[in-house]
Parts: C-alpha cells; sequence; structure tokens
C-alpha cells in the first residue's frame, strides 16, 4: 500500500475512497496538465420521494459524478474535489469563481484538516466523508441551518479587502433604500496600467465618516500618490447602498442564495438589481461621475462599493439579519473620457473579502472580556506602557497618560514602544501608539509628584472618565502625592503596580471603597507582613529593588 501510494497515487486514492459506503464506483482517468485525476461515483441519499425521480428538487441526482484533481504538492497538499459543470449554483459552501463547482468541504483551511489525521488514507477518507455529507445536505437544501443562521456568501481567498465596521454599515440601513459615502483610504498594489482580477489589488478601508461627492480643487476626496513604481495610496470613497422596500411597504427580503459571480461592472449592476439595490448603486455611481466633471486625475482611484442585503434570518454568529457584500472597482478620470469606468460595463469589478475596522467592540470579542471602564496611566515605563497597551487591545479606553521622562534607549530592553520613540516623551510616545487603536488620551508631561496637588492639573492626570488609575511609577513621591491629591469625590479606583528584583518579583495595589485603605496603607501592611524571605530579599535589596537602573555615563544622583 505504502508503495502504491508512492508509485501511483491516483491509484491508491481511488482504493481508499471506494472503501467509504457511499462511494459506490470509480475510475483513474487521463491525467490533465500532467496532474492524475480520478472520478468517483457518489451515492446521495435523499427522501425517498425524490430518490423515485433520481434527482432531488434542489437539482442533485441520487447518483453524482465527481472529479478528484491530485496537486504537485499532494500529499502534503489535498486533493482538490469538482462536481459537474451543469452542478446548481444557488447553493452556499461553493468556492467561488470556480468554473467548475468546487465544494467547500470543511470549516478552515482543507489541507490543514487533510494533514491533521497522520496517515494519508485516513485524510482521503475523511474528505470523502465530507463530500458524503454536503451532497447529502445539498440534497434536501440542508447546507444553510435556520437554527444556526444565514451562511454568509463565501468570499474565501480573495485578493481585495474592503475594511469597515460592519455595525456601521447596518445601522444606516432602513426601508426606503438608498446609499451614503463614506470618507476611505486605499492601498493598491500594482501598476497604473494593471486592472482588478489580474495584476492590481486593493485594500480599500473607511472610518465610517460621511462625505459629500464634491470635486474641487481643494477637496482631497480623492486623491493618489505612488509609494513605488508598482504601488500607490491616497484617498477614495465607500459607497453603502442598501435595496428599497417593496412596492407594498415592507422591507426587501432576498431569501435565494447566490455564490459569488461578480467579475464586471454589468456583474455588479445585475446583481445589485436582483438584491434590490439597483436604484441605489446606479445614483452612486452617477454621483462620484459628476463630482468629476470638467476634472483629471491621471492614476487610478479604487473604490469601495458594499451591498447591504437583508436576509431571511440573522447571520452565522451575528444577530443582525443584514449581509454585507463587498467590492472594489477603479475610476480612471482620463483626458476625452466618456465615463469613468474606462472599460464601460465591462470594466473589472473585484468582489473583495470583508475586514472588520478595528473597534473597542472587535477587541473585546477577540480578546473574551467585558466592557470595562477607561483607565489613568500614571507613569509610562516598562510596567506602565505593557499595562496601557493589553488594556486597549483588550478594548479598553485609556483615558490619559503621564510621565515627564523621555524615552532611552536602554528603555527597549523592555518598553512596549520600538525604537522609533527613542528620544520622545514617554507619555507623548505611548499616546501616539494608542491613536492607531482610535483612541486620544489626554498627555500629561509634568511631574506627578507636584502636579497631583494642584487641583486643576490633577484633573488632567485623572480625568473624570477614568473609572480607574494605575500608579506603575514605582515612586514614594508620587504614591504619597497621590494619597494626598484623594478627595471623596473622586471616583476612579486606584491601583499601584510595580516589578522589583530586577524583574523577579511584583506586587499589586488596590485601594478599598473610599479609598480606604489607601496605598500607602497598603505598603505598610506589605513591609510588615512579608514573610516569604525570597521575595523580601528581592523587595529590601538596594541593588535590585525598586531602584533606577543606571545606564551610561550620567554620574551618580545627588539629593
Amino acid at each position: 500500500m505504502a508503495t502504491e501510494a508512492k508509485t501511483d497515487p491516483a491509484k491508491h486514492l481511488l482504493r481508499v475512497a471506494l472503501t467509504h459506503p457511499e462511494c459506490v464506483e470509480g475510475e483513474v482517468l487521463e491525467p490533465e496538465y500532467g496532474r492524475p485525476r480520478i472520478r468517483l461515483d457518489m451515492n446521495v441519499e435523499m427522501p425517498l420521494d425524490m430518490k423515485a425521480d433520481g434527482i432531488s428538487r434542489s437539482g442533485v441526482r441520487t447518483r453524482e459524478p465527481v472529479i478528484i484533481k491530485l496537486p504537485a504538492a499532494f500529499p502534503w497538499q489535498s486533493p482538490l474535489f469538482y462536481l459537474r459543470e451543469d452542478f446548481p449554483r444557488n447553493f452556499p459552501h461553493l468556492m467561488p469563481f470556480a468554473a467548475t463547482p468546487r465544494p467547500c468541504l470543511v470549516e478552515g483551511d482543507q489541507d490543514e484538516y487533510f494533514l491533521q489525521f497522520g496517515l494519508v488514507e485516513y485524510g482521503i477518507f475523511h474528505l470523502v466523508e465530507q463530500l458524503a455529507i454536503w451532497l447529502r445536505k445539498a440534497a434536501v437544501s440542508g447546507l444553510i441551518d435556520p437554527a444556526q443562521g444565514w451562511e454568509p456568501m463565501l468570499r474565501r481567498d480573495f485578493r481585495d479587502v474592503v475594511e469597515i465596521d460592519a455595525d456601521a454599515a447596518r445601522s444606516v440601513v432602513n426601508r426606503n433604500g438608498g446609499w451614503i459615502a463614506w470618507q476611505g483610504r486605499f492601498f493598491r498594489r500594482g501598476a497604473p496600467e494593471a486592472f482588478l482580477n489580474t495584476a492590481a489589488e486593493t485594500w480599500v478601508s473607511s472610518k465610517g465618516e460621511t462625505t459629500p461627492l464634491m470635486r474641487k480643487p481643494d477637496n482631497p476626496t480623492f486623491t493618489s500618490r505612488l509609494t513605488d513604481s508598482d504601488a500607490s495610496l491616497g484617498n477614495t470613497v465607500v459607497g453603502v447602498v442598501w435595496p428599497d422596500k417593496n412596492s407594498d411597504g415592507t422591507p426587501r427580503i432576498s431569501a435565494t442564495y447566490l455564490p459569488e459571480s461578480v467579475a464586471t461592472l454589468r456583474d455588479l449592476r445585475t446583481r445589485a438589481a436582483e438584491l434590490g439595490c439597483g436604484r441605489g448603486l446606479e445614483s452612486f455611481l452617477a454621483n462620484v461621475e459628476r463630482s468629476f466633471a470638467g476634472m483629471f486625475l491621471l492614476a487610478p482611484i479604487p473604490i469601495g462599493i458594499v451591498l447591504c442585503v437583508r436576509r431571511p434570518i440573522h447571520l452565522i454568529g451575528s444577530a443582525s439579519d443584514i449581509e454585507l457584500l463587498p467590492y472594489v472597482v477603479e475610476i480612471r478620470a482620463n483626458k476625452n473620457r466618456s465615463t469613468l469606468f474606462a472599460g464601460g460595463d465591462d470594466e473589472p469589478v473585484a468582489p473583495a473579502m470583508h475586514y472588520q475596522s478595528l473597534t473597542v467592540g472587535l477587541l473585546q470579542t477577540l480578546s473574551g472580556v467585558r466592557a470595562r471602564p477607561a483607565l489613568a496611566m500614571l507613569g509610562c515605563g516598562s510596567v506602565g506602557s505593557k499595562l496601557a497597551m493589553h488594556a486597549a487591545r483588550a478594548g479598553q479606553r485609556i483615558a490619559a497618560v503621564s510621565d515627564e521622562l523621555s524615552l532611552r534607549p536602554h528603555n527597549m530592553a523592555r518598553h512596549a514602544l520600538g525604537a522609533k520613540f527613542v528620544g520622545t516623551n514617554k507619555a507623548e510616545a505611548l499616546a501616539k501608539e494608542l491613536s492607531g487603536f482610535d483612541m486620544t488620551p489626554v498627555v500629561h508631561g509634568g511631574d506627578l509628584s507636584l502636579d497631583l496637588c494642584d487641583p486643576d492639573r490633577s484633573k488632567q492626570i485623572i480625568p473624570r472618565a477614568a473609572g480607574a488609575a494605575i500608579n506603575s511609577t514605582a515612586s514614594l513621591s508620587v504614591r504619597e502625592a497621590l494619597v494626598s491629591a484623594v478627595t471623596p469625590r473622586l471616583r476612579a479606583r486606584l491601583f499601584e503596580a510595580a516589578l522589583f528584583g530586577r524583574g523577579r518579583g511584583a506586587f499589586l495595589l488596590a485601594d478599598g471603597a473610599g479609598h480606604n485603605p489607601n496605598h500607602c496603607d497598603l505598603i505598610a501592611e506589605l513591609y510588615a507582613t512579608l514573610d516569604d524571605e525570597r521575595a523580601a530579599k528581592l523587595l529590601f535589596d538596594p541593588a535590585g529593588g525598586l531602584t533606577e537602573i543606571q545606564i551610561g555615563q550620567r554620574g551618580r544622583r545627588c539629593a
């Protein structure tokens, strides 16, 4: 068996596949482009009334031929399964753009699924099992389970991306139908003369800020700048389009599954009309055309288009019944043009993957944490920067950052920020990094031990929006000043975090209700009751406790 697998993998695969009870017959076919092919005849279980007709109401036959093609890297890559060319296309879990229908047999990477079983024979058998299950469900239109929700249109492995907040897009949808234009940014890979779906690919993103479609010399709605010989970036728009209501006033619901097959502007217009979005799409495109009246721009500009489609049930993994179908099309504002779309109705349109924008909600979901109050960070060193960045990545807002010191080269050994910030103020540098998470904390760069005693400055250090404040300075004077600055009106919970013994020990203090006990009380209790010999040695050792690490020829600090 092992020898056969190496010398004739097609025969070996057929032998293994025929051990599956639903695989009734098969043969090795002539190779295609030098690669082995196998035909399997799969028995498809279905209700008796359909079986008597030899075909299900969904168009699946009781005996389905399936072609298996072996990739060049087999068995390190999984076999590819193809259905007959006239197999119905209105099923979920069909690979998009395949000239011959290809079923999507597993969730995730099929190669990983195939390889996880260790033995090639097991991998083959389990893929054939997945194929049998797929055909069985397709026969009874069961590839969408209403209990789970609507299966979004398969958009896996597309090269182009539209990045927007799905909730923001769904929130603009109303029953009357229409469109809205959002400010956007794009990155384009490919020469200016390259086209989508062939040699150009794009990433279009938007934060959901509405923009009027006007084109004036001082209006930066559309721009393009070369960053390389075959790469550019600039400003663009994303058009969000939703369906008109039915003639009786009810919302338009699209209950028929349509696999992704849009490749041209004509296809997009047809698909939009099928989904009730035709009027909105035409209006959006016409406004884009008018915004360029009398204007010229030599570089191609990709624009995003998102069709919002109502489904009969909620989407899998979502409480919403609105599915987003994103696309990218390019405009070329050349001289002597008749339209922005150089190819007319044949202008390439790239179906795109949707990536969720970086939002607090996304970070909380992926981190598995609930919403938590905003933080004020007192100290932005190695401890404070890490605490702030971990909190931000979990979707927790950072309301304020405070530190008077600058980042120095030796800080890079333990700091959360990169070397590009060396020489800049720690608080300002941390705030710049947090801006990438759409956070704009208040920045305080003064002496905390002094400014906490000033009522006005202390409101900057711990603003009202902060539900908690963390002192990570490891400074006795800052601790004393913070405790002294506390008033009954300060609602923020206070914490102190510190590393000692050169990072081999740590403590976290959390004050009590009404700030009683406070941090001075807690640190005194820690010192008085610490009975762990190793921890005590690390904490009280003058060479490695909470002392500052001296780096560089600066001399000793004098009182």
